[in-house]
């Protein structure tokens, strides 16, 4: 009697990637980037752009990837720039809700210093800018630019408006610029919550603009008005010049 020897195969499963993303938060409203054992947003920005922590003082909890978020966890005021803050070139949530005594209305305000300097510029990918006051930029207030720039988020954020609802026409071009290829970008939404109010711009409340920027939609805004959506305070709304969808 022949006997046969039983091999046991060895198979490999492919388990699921359970990589926490990484979450930075900001603990001063000054704009430094320094070893200093404080936080700022541009040494948050910088670490997301670069994927890894650009100082002892940033410690991200979880991995970088491709869904990082930037918090204000125990932060309240405002942020007054120094110089043009870093464009963000990889996918973030910067998220204003997490700041202290947020109930609705932004308690955190990234200021241009009297338009001496450019806020907001995003080239990258699933860029969400949340529940911040925007303020006295140099150039737009948040600028969407480039096709690389594909599907982002502005939600419930007061741009030209500080915390207290008050119009800064300060703003040297748009509230919100989406142009040069940018295409899926969602400006507001259909809750309360997601309603960005857009006022004090030099030129406009939301442009759409060249060949290329398409997919592109602005719905549930304030757009020239106060936070209560009843008191006007300029004439601007949306302009398009591009190919894509604008509702105010």
């Amino acid at each position: 009697m022949t006997s046969r020897t039983r091999r046991n195969l060895l198979s490999v499963e492919v388990l699921e990637d359970r990589s926490v993303p990484a979450a930075i938060t900001v603990t001063t409203l000054n704009d430094t980037v320094a070893v200093d054992g404080l936080v700022s947003l541009r040494e948050a920005v910088q670490s997301i752009n670069g994927g890894a922590n650009i100082n002892g003082d940033v410690v991200a909890v979880g991995a970088y990837g491709t869904s990082d978020t930037i918090n204000f966890t125990g932060l309240s005021g405002t942020i007054t720039l120094t110089s043009n803050l870093d464009t963000i070139t990889r996918s973030v949530t910067i998220d204003g809700t997490t700041g202290t005594g947020f109930a609705g209305t932004p308690v955190i305000t990234v200021s241009g210093d009297a338009k001496k300097f450019r806020t907001f510029v995003i080239t990258g990918p699933n860029v969400v800018i949340s529940s911040l006051a925007i303020l006295r930029s140099s150039a737009d207030g948040i600028l969407i630019t480039g096709s690389g720039a594909t599907n982002a988020s502005i939600i419930g954020n007061h741009i030209g408006l500080d915390s207290t609802n008050i119009a800064d026409a300060s703003i040297v071009s748009s509230g919100v610029s989406i142009e040069r290829g940018a295409t899926g970008a969602n400006i507001g939404g259909t809750s309360p919550g997601a309603r960005n109010v857009i006022s004090g711009s030099g030129i406009g409340g939301v442009n759409i603009a060249d060949p290329g920027t398409s997919n592109n939609v602005v719905a549930g805004n304030y757009i020239g008005t106060d936070a209560t959506g009843g008191v006007p305070h300029e004439k601007w709304t949306v302009f398009s010049g591009g190919f894509g969808y604008a509702s105010a």
